[in-house]
């Protein structure tokens, strides 16, 4: 038995009234931190808060130790004191006194903000009603679409900032300081996410799909937050789903169910989150024993908050649904998003931390591996509710009313004034209101003090905030302009990121930093070819600040006795010494940049993110590029072209005249052969293939239909085929000779002898392998220009369109893993929009597609008209059926050439025709 003497009424009424008078004091202890303040006000009215010497307790222990305190009461103090560090007012409760109810006498309501309880399963599901809605069973799919051009690559690195959060060595870990080991694990997993999408991309191609086309994933989940899924043949837990999404690529997803899509992208959503460190712990009462944690979206951030509320809307009704009391409930979209995503990151988080050794540390196992725990041995009473706090920073925004952080600029130019202020967030729209005015009116008794809880925990990060509060918040801090970049880039980002609001002014809200850029000039050419790039462009290195382009002197000028942050033309700069002098580096030496990479660059119109400077000539040079003129038809066509046709073929001409390559990816039945003969035609009309002459290089089935073809618009066109056991090369009179993929491989050192003006390759997608000798053969044929002709959608997988326009423009992407490293991955792993504009900015003038769906390019083709005709299998047919849509897709899958895959496809249409 430990007993503690109670302070006599008089000096507790003194301690109270002086408790009373220091609100900001009144919100750390509800923050569960006792401000040292209390000790000090304590000590002046002569009352000892704490112990000073064993005989100030009374104790007792039933043992024979004659010691005093034995081992059992000095266990029993510990544990007490363990308690402590998680509730304060404990240290009230054990001298008499109940802080929450005295307070009220002098008119401060704290019971709410005092009692801290963990949310149930229920209330994160939103089922706080008790009772679920019965799930419906009818299919809603949203907009799927949409997720494929989610944009990983605009999510924020986030885990420094929301470490930075959290107080250092909370009291309810004491095994060290539980937030380095936090951190530290958070980059492990984040390592472990980026390997996993690294993996994602390079291995993909290589594996068999585990999906079937009839598979319908649904996730059940329970009221205790454990969770089974459904409605796969082959797939029966959360791993193997996980693991079959890894496995399978987007390419691939048309033709699975739309609740495949789904989950694959917010399989990649939450790896990319990882990435970011873009998540925070959540900590829920499984029931009055067990606590439970899971792992959520950052949703504080507005770009994840963007993500999360897209993901929502594409999910089809009843992928997730709830289990209680027997019975299915169906959940609201943004609850199966916000679970899905948990779901998904529980599954990394644990699986990458299964090598951390958390032996008898039940927190660690909370937080990283099994994602549960109960605190009911003693001096365990306070961990989960100590958890609970120290999360509390990630949760400011649920709360109604909120502080406002105001910086504003003082009369004096180098000075600026912060303040707090509270909004309303149900009312958004209006002025927020001062907080002296919160501290001092009787009206914000009932909510004075869960905005003052938040105010405190503001203090952890901007530490003048104390005295700004302990002084009624009545005038603003002063903020020079040597404190303002840590504010700026250190503090105010962790406060926005926690849903606290920071109001700049205009100026700040926009900082510019200096970064490399260059201008880019046209030489004077004799004429408009492009057969050496490296003569076309011309160069000057420049420094980007915002919009404006400053010359290397200019930059100079401007460095000179300025740093930090500095007025520039009524805009603010942030001059940071380690990147100014990383772009003086730059800048005195100065990276080579080749013709095809200035090209790259004037097309997107920028270089490294920054803005660039297109001179006069340049700007036309670019606008002949990507405007399509009109070229007169060939005078001997025997065909009218539609008009999409003749921009297509003055589109091939201006390359072709330019030695630029195409690459005309028209959907099937447009017209791309009449097209290309055309241009064919108009070389021989303008003399050009006398020299030398064209090649046209299909696959051995299109032989014969090239030669009709060929004769049937053009006959003045004369062709030759180049193919079988008796083929001869020499003398070579026709304007087009017709060869074969395989005869080219064959044959390539011959046909590198002959000066071509012009190669074709069609059905293009027979190079898009770079690594096969069939792809290098074709690539080895000289030429004045090349026409690839694909009507495969070239945007499915970038590895491939890259060997396709390398063969149309040799170099001119860069190296197979420089384009992998710069457009691939960015693109179809992290779905960097900013770098799809970029790589259609840069391909649009060697790259044509147009599809047949589009009205605008053939508007006089009547609707398609499909009509359903069912027919009713018995259950042998239907089994048989299956058994070979099963097999047929396994077949298919692992084949990757183009024309096998045609065939097994029309093999397997053919066997289920026979079966019904």
């Amino acid at each position: 038995r430990v007993s503690v003497p109670p302070i006599s009424s008089k000096k507790a009424k003194s301690l109270l009234d002086a408790l009373a008078s220091s609100p900001i004091v009144i919100a750390r202890m509800l923050n569960r931190e006792l401000d040292p303040t209390v000790l000090d006000q304590a000590q002046q009215l002569g009352i000892a808060v704490f112990p000073s010497q064993w005989q100030d307790l009374d104790m007792h222990c039933s043992c024979p130790d004659w010691a005093v305190p034995c081992k059992h009461l000095a266990a029993v103090i510990y544990l007490v004191s363990r308690e402590i560090d998680g509730n304060p007012f404990l240290v009230f409760s054990l001298r008499g006194i109940d802080l929450t109810r005295a307070l009220k006498k002098h008119h401060i309501a704290i019971a709410q903000e005092a009692e801290a309880v963990l949310p149930s399963v229920k209330e994160l599901l939103d089922l706080q009603g008790g009772s679920t809605r019965q799930a419906s069973a009818v299919f809603m799919e949203g907009p799927i679409k949409a997720l494929d051009v989610l944009d990983f690559t605009t999510l924020p690195e986030l885990a420094i900032t929301l470490v930075s959060a959290l107080p250092a060595k909370p009291a309810f870990y004491t095994h060290g300081d539980f937030r380095t080991f936090y951190e530290q694990m958070l980059k492990r997993i984040g390592r472990a996410a980026r390997h996993e999408l690294e993996g994602d991309f390079k291995h993909k191609h290589l594996q068999t799909r585990l999906f079937h086309p009839a598979d319908m994933p649904q996730i059940e989940i329970d009221t205790h937050y454990q969770h089974v899924v459904s409605g796969m043949a082959d797939l029966a837990d959360w791993d193997a789903v996980l693991h079959a999404l890894a496995q399978t690529a987007v390419a691939d997803l048309p033709n699975l169910q739309p609740r495949v899509a789904v989950l694959h992208h917010v399989r990649l959503a939450a790896l990319h989150l990882l990435v970011r460190g873009a998540v925070i712990p959540h900590l829920f009462a499984i029931n009055k024993a067990d606590v439970g944690l899971r792992w959520l979206p950052a949703i504080h951030d507005e770009v994840v908050r963007n993500l999360m509320s897209h993901l929502a809307e594409a999910l089809p009704a009843g992928l997730v649904v709830c289990k209680s009391a027997h019975k299915q409930g169906s959940l609201t979209r943004a609850v199966q998003a916000e679970v899905l995503c948990s779901l998904v990151l529980n599954y990394y988080i644990r699986q990458y931390s299964e090598r951390t050794r958390s032996d008898g540390d039940q927190i660690a196992r909370l937080f990283f591996t099994t994602g549960c725990a109960i605190f009911d041995g003693p001096g365990e009473g306070s961990i989960a509710v100590g958890i609970q706090v120290w999360l509390s920073r990630f949760h400011l925004a649920r709360h109604s009313h909120s502080p406002v952080l105001w910086l504003e600029e003082s009369e004096r130019s180098d000075e600026f004034a912060l303040s707090l202020a509270v909004e309303n967030r149900a009312t958004p729209l209006e002025r927020p209101t001062p907080l002296s005015r919160v501290i001092s009116d009787r009206g914000w008794e009932t909510k004075r003090f869960g905005v003052l809880q938040t105010a405190a925990l503001l203090c952890e990060f901007i530490p003048p905030l104390n005295a700004y509060l302990s002084a009624g918040a009545g005038q603003p801090m002063p903020i020079t302009a040597a404190e303002l970049p840590p504010l700026l880039f250190d503090t105010l980002p962790i406060i926005h990121l926690l849903g606290i609001r920071v109001v700049l002014p205009k100026a700040l809200d926009r900082l510019l930093r200096p970064r490399l850029s260059l201008q880019v000039s046209a030489k004077a050419r004799d004429t408009g070819s492009f057969l050496n790039i490296n003569d076309v462009f011309a160069f000057d290195w420049k420094v980007a600040l915002g919009g404006r382009l400053l010359s290397r002197a200019e930059f100079e000028k401007l460095l000179r006795n300025a740093t930090g942050i500095i007025r520039f033309k009524g805009e603010y700069v942030y001059l940071d010494p380690q990147e100014v002098e990383h772009l003086q580096a730059q800048l005195q030496k100065s990276p080579f940049l080749s013709g095809t990479e200035l090209l790259r660059i004037a097309l997107a119109e920028e270089y490294l993110g920054s803005p660039v400077r297109l001179d006069t000539a340049t700007r036309k040079i670019i606008r002949d590029l990507t405007d399509i003129g009109e070229v007169a038809i060939p005078q001997h066509l025997n065909a009218t072209l539609r008009p999409y046709q003749q921009r297509g073929y003055a589109w091939l001409y201006r390359n072709a005249c330019t030695g630029l390559g195409s690459v005309i990816a028209d959907d099937m039945g447009l017209g791309k052969t009449v097209q290309v003969i055309a241009i064919l035609l108009k070389l021989k009309e303008e003399n050009r293939l006398v020299e030398a002459k064209a090649m046209v290089v299909v696959p051995t089935s299109l032989l014969s239909n090239w030669q009709k073809e060929i004769a049937r618009f053009a006959p003045t066109l004369t062709t030759a085929i180049y193919h079988g056991a008796q083929r001869k090369l020499a003398p070579l009179h026709a304007d087009v000779l017709l060869t074969t993929y395989g005869v080219v491989r064959t044959d390539q050192l011959a046909l590198k002898k002959i000066p071509w003006h012009i190669v074709v390759a069609d059905e293009a997608q027979n190079i898009k392998n770079p690594a096969t000798a069939q792809t290098k053969a074709i690539k080895a044929l000289p030429a004045q220009t090349f026409i690839a002709m694909t009507g495969t959608p070239v945007e499915n997988r970038l590895s491939e369109y890259w060997s396709i326009m390398d063969f149309a423009n040799r170099g001119y992407l860069g190296k197979l893993a420089h384009f992998i490293r710069e457009f691939a991955v960015p693109i179809q792993s992290h779905h960097d929009q900013h770098t799809v504009q970029r790589f259609r900015k840069i391909t649009a003038p060697f790259l044509l597609r147009r599809l047949k769906s589009d009205k605008s390019i053939i508007s006089d083709l009547p609707d398609k008209i499909e009509q359903d005709q069912y027919c009713e299998l018995s259950k042998e047919q239907a089994a048989l059926y299956a058994s070979v849509v099963r097999e047929g897709l396994r077949v298919i899958n692992g084949e990757s050439d183009t024309f096998k895959c045609k065939g097994l496809v029309l093999q397997m249409i053919l066997a289920l025709k026979q079966i019904c």
